[in-house]
């Protein structure tokens, strides 16, 4: 995840989609699930590729709900 932060902080990469996913698949693997749908939902606005964005919202739907800790 680390490595992958500091590759993602290059601008160039921002909206690299590829980056995006595997961003969103480690953040879930970690249990940030409100973080890993963010990631997805990013990575699903870049991909034009329709089949791709379907496996892609489906791996963020495979989240279930992701509720906002208590304040």
């Amino acid at each position: 995840m680390a490595a992958l932060e500091r590759i993602s902080d290059d601008q160039r990469l921002f909206q690299y989609q590829p980056i995006l996913a595997a961003k969103a698949e480690l953040l879930s693997r970690c249990g940030h699930l409100a973080a890993a749908k963010e990631a997805y939902g990013r990575s699903i606005e870049t991909e034009s590729d329709p089949t791709v964005r379907r496996f892609l919202v489906k791996r963020s739907r495979d989240l279930g709900p992701v509720h906002s800790p208590d304040v």
